[in-house]
């Protein structure tokens, strides 16, 4: 069976084509990390295999996550590629576009039209690039016409990879350490050759540039680029509206609107359901242990953290507000200069602040992080963020050191 390679940067939208195409289940996010090794699925469609890998910004991989994909990407010169580009970033996503050309790889570059819609000429593009290229929406299945018509009717046809070893044997001596490594080669770096890659790199955003200049790329405005940043990014004022926000968010999750339903899923469970199931059981003359092991330690044990949970659910639909927003990368850039300093990078913040709704969720979302010191140092800290489900723990322990 075929096999074919879903490769872009991240948060293009990989992972929902992936599910769309095989409807599969792999988890999805609009954040980095989502994917951090590749998923296999079968597509009944166009029978043949369909393989997520983890998002990278180009073949010089600078992260794990990033090796997978080159890994498997070199390892399989036969398998069909195709790039997934976002329209919105198409500048970015192009530059791992040419370069898999630039392999002599079998390309077929899609791009997924998500949010504001900007103006593209897909022909002049396709043109452009020597590749097909083909628009849809990665959550909509109506629009993958044209991408299935293309897989039925392409013909197999033999993969050339004339320029695959040149390619590669170019990176090394630039300078790139990955590739020495893997090509087992030792050639020394010159200046001339960084100079050599300095050129290679500006001729490919050159070639990209002229790429977006015939495919008529317009938009009446710059994306990702706000006006409040002048206040969110002002270094005396980002750290001031940082704790406003904050204290907002606690205040609605933990004394507010957290607490709130907190306490009517806790009357629920045990004085509703609990008591009445309680009194039935003694009706029925149950044995004592058995209802005080049902009162003290389902109803009220398991009832009084579950009750947790709206909380919990709270303060995950603020931080998914504050990331949708931006305003999380926003945070992540201006206090990267303080984490640094311990030994943390900006992206720990969202784990940090995700801590004190779940710790064990908080050290998962720590495996983004390209720096490996950085990401073990977030995943230990992050169980020091005091959740609310730690609450009745300190209350037993508070007791018994000072009120016994």
């Amino acid at each position: 069976m075929a096999e074919i390679l879903i490769v872009g940067n991240p948060n293009t939208g990989k992972s929902t084509f992936f599910n769309t195409l095989t409807k599969a289940n792999a988890h999805t996010g609009n954040f980095h990390g989502v994917t951090v090794n590749f998923k296999k699925a079968e597509c009944k469609v166009l029978n043949c295999t369909f393989v997520d890998l983890p998002g990278l910004y180009s073949m010089s991989p600078n992260s794990y996550e990033e090796e997978v994909s080159v890994n498997y990407i070199l390892s399989h010169k036969k398998s069909c590629i195709v790039c997934l580009c976002n329209n919105q970033t198409l500048r970015r996503n192009l530059l791992l576009a040419t370069e898999l050309i630039d392999l002599g790889r079998e390309v077929v570059v899609v791009v997924n039209e998500i949010g504001k819609k900007i103006i593209v000429d897909y022909n002049k593009l396709q043109e452009k690039l020597g590749v097909k290229v083909i628009s849809l929406k990665a959550n909509n299945k109506k629009t993958f016409k044209n991408f299935f018509s293309f897989f039925e009717t392409k013909k197999e046809e033999k993969n050339t990879n004339e320029n695959y070893d040149k390619f590669y044997q170019e990176k090394v001596l630039c300078g790139c350490e990955y590739y020495r490594k893997l090509l087992n080669i030792s050639d020394k770096i010159s200046l001339n050759n960084y100079e050599y890659l300095e050129k290679n790199i500006k001729e490919k955003y050159t070639k990209i540039d002229e790429i977006l200049k015939y495919s008529e790329y317009k938009t009446d405005h710059i994306v990702g680029k706000s006006k409040i940043d002048k206040i969110i990014l002002n270094k005396y004022l980002c750290l001031p509206i940082f704790l406003i926000i904050l204290f907002v968010i606690f205040y609605l999750t933990f004394f507010s609107v957290g607490k709130f339903f907190s306490d009517i899923l806790r009357y629920i469970i045990q004085d509703l359901i609990g008591e009445n199931f309680v009194n039935f059981l003694n009706n029925q003359n149950t044995p004592q242990f058995v209802v005080s092991l049902v009162k003290d330690g389902i109803f009220s044990g398991v009832g009084s953290v579950v009750s947790f949970l709206p909380q919990v659910v709270i303060l995950f639909l603020f931080l998914d507000i504050l990331e949708q927003s931006g305003y999380i990368s926003r945070l992540a850039f201006c206090l990267d200069d303080a984490l640094k300093s311990v030994g943390l990078s900006g992206r720990g913040v969202y784990t940090l602040i995700m801590g004190f709704g779940c710790s064990t969720t908080a050290s998962l979302t720590a495996r983004n992080m390209s720096d490996n010191n950085a990401k073990i140092k977030t995943a230990l800290l992050s169980p020091y963020m005091s959740c609310s489900a730690k609450l009745p723990v300190y209350a037993v322990i508070g007791g018994a050191f000072f009120f016994s």
